[in-house]
């Protein structure tokens, strides 16, 4: 068939794609020629079309392609065929040419149909194999000659890939790229009429534009800054995987990848991925997403990080308890698992370090250096633990004493509702010291628990837990401080102790006690405590503790493997919520310090109600921790919750995710308990909530 100019094929190609006609302002549109340059065109190609009883016709100021269906089809067919025809190539064109065709080939060619493809002789062909063998060699992959089976490439997926991909990104400009990509857009096909339009052809049409929206509908996020050139290049690697993967060749292990700072990267390839239709994503493997994520790591562009201070809500709580913990040790002085004080430094701390570093003087404050010369012990513990514990930031002096005051409080507090822990202990007769018991605690009410014990007992009991010790008798050789007292405790006995917890305990108060026939202020709704009751039960029933088998997979096959695992009723797209995690991941680190676990959450459209499951790892794996150290990661605490979580909700995933790092004793207990141990641990923090 005759060979048409690019202009004449598209041309050609419109008028067969409507029957109906065009008006001359459409054509011009869609062409992007002028009416003079369009005339011209019908003129030239008056003859060709009149060879196959073919003539366009003016009906109605519509143009069109007028014949009998069997000629116009004819026609249409012969139009198809000589698009795959190749073009008359130089040396070096053909040979990058051949390379394609044998990359994308399912089986081994033989050379004479190669040459006859090329229109070449069967030597040419040999010798441009010869010459490819150093190029292929570069991608470590060999070109083998079969005795009577014929050519084929050996070599592993992602690198016959990337050849190819290579090939054709440096064949075709980026301008005839984009426009191609319009042109498919429009219904037109990919013509065959040069060079570049030749390995254009070699990228199947639907799937080229399939991946093309799904990376432009993410530029504005991510490759806002990427050049065409380098997009160009990520469009046709990704065209290139999904036409492999529709052919079952798959990628199953990348060697040699730079893992510094890839889970972000990662994050990106899934993101890619997960707009992909179902028979697709089925198909995405771990290594498929190392493989996308490998080549978005090469490109040079800037990835924004979400601004957002709830992602880093975390690592930034971990390090607060962290500080909370080394002011206790440098104050000597505990403060509890105080949730007031973590929360309100928690959210200072969110204002505090968005603030750090803004440039400019600032004076010190009057009132607050009053602040730091009345605490100026606590002070100086604040300074020492701020240093240790976030050793990346450069407070300022009043920055930190707003950090005292927070401890402060809390100090003054635990100072005005000290608690006195008081041991009663008896010879023999428990109804004595229980009678005893009850007087204490009626009649001193500055002391807060009262604790009753045998003295044969007094091997099992952790005296240093008690600020106080009576007795109902004496106890001769016993080398701490006590008080006997009678049983009846005499009003002189009375006396004398609460002038002896006055001078040694000054900070007690009486307890606050509330008369039993007082009706509760807040009236509760029963309707609202089922249905949070509900909420948080089912949170519990969900929760397991899942074995993953796993031995080389990185952490995005890991994941993907952890929300395929969950049914389909809580999480509808495991590849969307995968990303998700990901790109929790590489917002900040989420190990958890001197442990084996690591705390994953993320909310998404793709869940439909809160989860928080155990997943324990078959092999431990090196794992980024939030002191930027490194630990053996075995169990992912997975937390989940839909994007428009309830209020309620929310609190409780918060609870949970606090109930982790919250005591030693909490946390050793998620490194190795079992469902039921878990079970428990959580439930009761639940019913805390709950009773609030």
């Amino acid at each position: 068939m005759v060979k048409f100019t690019q202009r004449q094929d598209e041309l050609l190609q419109l008028l067969l794609a409507t029957p109906d006609g065009l008006a001359m302002d459409q054509i011009e549109t869609a062409i992007n020629s002028s009416r003079r340059t369009i005339y011209r065109e019908f003129s030239n190609l008056e003859l060709v079309l009149a060879n196959a009883n073919l003539k366009i016709v003016n009906t109605a100021h519509r143009f069109q392609l007028s014949g009998t269906p069997d000629d116009l089809a004819d026609f249409k067919a012969k139009l198809t065929v000589s698009h795959g025809t190749a073009p008359t190539f130089d040396s070096q064109t053909r040979q990058n040419a051949l390379a394609c065709r044998l990359l994308m080939a399912n089986r081994s060619m033989k050379l004479k149909e190669l040459a006859l493809d090329f229109d070449v002789s069967v030597a040419t062909i040999s010798n441009d194999l010869t010459s490819l063998t150093t190029p292929f060699d570069d991608y470590e992959l060999t070109i083998e000659r079969l005795k009577s089976r014929g050519i084929q490439v050996a070599g592993t997926e992602s690198n016959i890939r990337n050849l190819f991909a290579t090939i054709l990104n440096n064949a075709i400009n980026d301008y005839e790229f984009f426009k191609t990509i319009g042109r498919i857009q429009r219904g037109l096909a990919v013509v065959a009429t040069d060079e570049q339009a030749y390995f254009l052809h070699q990228l199947d049409a639907p799937t080229l534009l399939q991946c093309y929206q799904a990376v432009r509908s993410l530029k504005k996020k991510y490759f806002a800054s990427v050049p065409d050139g380098q997009l160009q290049q990520l469009i046709i690697t990704l065209t290139t995987a999904v036409m492999r993967l529709q052919h079952g060749d798959q990628v199953t292990y990348l060697r040699g990848i730079n893992r510094d700072d890839f889970l972000k990267y990662q994050r990106i390839a899934l993101a890619i991925m997960t707009q992909f239709p179902e028979a697709i994503k089925t198909q995405i493997t771990g290594a498929e997403i190392d493989f996308l994520a490998q080549q978005i790591k090469g490109l040079t562009f800037r990835i924004d990080q979400d601004a957002s201070l709830s992602n880093y809500d975390l690592q930034l709580t971990y390090r607060v308890k962290r500080l909370i913990d080394a002011v206790a040790t440098n104050f000597n002085w505990s403060f509890g698992t105080d949730d007031k004080l973590l929360n309100n430094l928690t959210a200072h701390m969110q204002i505090a370090l968005q603030r750090n570093g803004v440039p400019g003087p600032v004076p010190p404050s009057p009132e607050l250096q009053e602040v730091r010369n009345q605490y100026p012990k606590l002070y100086s513990a604040v300074v020492r633990g701020f240093a240790a514990t976030f050793p990346d930031q450069n407070f300022q002096i009043d920055e930190l004493t707003y950090l005292l005051i927070h401890f402060a409080s809390t100090y003054e507090l635990q100072l005005s509702h000290q608690a006195l822990r008081v041991l009663v202990l008896c010879p023999n007769g428990m109804t004595t010291a229980r009678i005893l018991k009850t007087r204490l605690a009626r009649l001193i009410p500055e002391i807060t628990t009262i604790d009753v014990a045998r003295i044969g007992n007094l091997g099992q009991i952790d005296l240093q837990e008690f600020d106080m010790i009576l007795s109902t008798t004496q106890l001769p050789g016993f080398k701490l401080n006590y008080r006997v007292v009678s049983p009846l405790l005499l009003e002189n006995e009375v006396n004398a102790l609460r002038e002896y917890i006055h001078q040694y305990f000054p900070s007690t108060q009486p307890a606050e006690t509330t008369p039993v026939d007082e009706e509760p202020q807040t009236q509760l709704d029963f309707d609202t405590v089922y249905t949070q009751m509900t909420a948080a039960k089912q949170i519990l029933d969900r929760f397991t503790i899942t074995p993953i088998s796993n031995t080389d997979e990185t952490v995005a096959e890991i994941l993907v493997q952890v929300t395929r695992s969950i049914e389909p009723r809580l999480v509808r797209d495991p590849l969307e919520v995968a990303g998700k995690l990901l790109h929790r991941l590489s917002v900040a680190p989420v190990g958890i310090p001197n442990t084996n676990l690591a705390l994953v959450h993320t909310l998404s459209q793709q869940v439909t109600a809160p989860y928080c499951a155990i997943f324990e790892l078959a092999t431990p794996i090196a794992f980024e921790s939030m002191d930027k150290a490194t630990i053996q990661l075995q169990r992912i605490v997975l937390m989940l919750g839909p994007a428009d979580i309830s209020d309620f909700d929310n609190r409780l995933m918060g609870k949970l995710s606090a109930l982790v790092i919250e005591s030693q004793e909490n946390t050793t207990t998620f490194m190795t308990g079992d469902r039921q141990q878990l079970y428990q641990l959580i439930s009761k923090a639940f019913l805390n909530e709950l009773t609030k």
